[in-house]
């Protein structure tokens, strides 16, 4: 059995956690990418209001669309690349959580193929 390696990739709005994630997928063959923009999370009725405090908020996010599809994948695949903003601070997934990188600035990057 595979005991997946997962790395959730965090930070700020339109940094480029998406595109990175993306680019690690592609680098990582047995891996598989989950991003947090793909579930409107946001946007469910028990969703806090935009004005409370992230530290207050990022538990009150109903993170089980998200979850169901990462334990579908937990342990199938080598490595699970999260794009989540709250990196580890969700009590949901924190426990399944290997690595969390944190883009505090706009990344800027530019991917090549490199010789072998």
């Amino acid at each position: 059995m595979t005991k997946s390696i997962v790395i959730v990739i965090s930070g700020v709005t339109a940094g480029g956690k998406t595109t990175l994630i993306n680019e690690l997928h592609k680098e990582f063959i047995d891996s598989k990418v989950i991003s947090f923009d793909n579930y409107s999370i946001d946007a469910f009725p028990s969703a806090p209001p935009i004005e409370t405090p992230v530290q207050e908020a990022v538990n009150q996010y109903d993170l089980s669309p998200l979850m169901k599809d990462f334990l579908s994948a937990k342990d199938t695949f080598s490595f699970i690349f999260i794009d989540f903003p709250f990196g580890y601070k969700h009590t949901m997934l924190e426990p399944y959580i290997t690595k969390t990188v944190y883009v505090k600035n706009f990344l800027r990057y530019n991917f090549r193929e490199t010789d072998s």
